[in-house]
């Protein structure tokens, strides 16, 4: 399986997947079903965020570092795919349903366009059906043994 189109550079430094879990206390190592997917849960804004990015700004030069994050995003979730009492705690469609559910929800697309914005990038015409091909890819990147 080829590894998802938005390969990116790995950095030095701690990624938001990481920053966030450790906000909210979540055990990097956690491997029940119901901790994967809480993490899961709370990474999918700012998963999707990082998705929209890559997607509307494409040649921005902070691309490679949006395009980092979401890699960290991937190491994260791949390791509380590692069940205790099955092989994978996520499959592609979990996943997909829960980044799409945020891609499809009007609040949520005026969340993204504030976060954007507040970054001083211009928001106007905004295709978020644009975001959605890179969804199935990711998900895919975090089921790659």
């Amino acid at each position: 399986m080829e590894r998802w189109p938005l390969k990116g550079l790995a950095d030095s430094g701690e990624h938001a997947a990481e920053r966030l879990e450790n906000r909210k206390g979540i055990s990097m190592n956690a491997r029940s079903r119901s901790e994967a997917i809480e993490a899961l849960e709370n990474l999918s804004f700012i998963i999707v965020v990082h998705l929209a990015l890559v997607t509307f700004f494409s040649s921005h030069q902070a691309v490679r570092h949006w395009q980092s994050e979401l890699d960290g995003f991937v190491s994260a979730l791949r390791r509380y795919d590692k069940g205790k009492k099955r092989k994978h705690n996520f499959n592609k469609d979990l996943i997909c349903d829960a980044l799409l559910e945020l891609l499809e929800d009007r609040k949520i697309q005026d969340d993204i366009e504030d976060f954007i914005a507040s970054k001083g990038l211009p928001v106007d015409d905004l295709d978020f059906e644009a975001v959605k091909p890179l969804v199935v890819p990711f998900a895919e990147s975090i089921l790659m043994e």
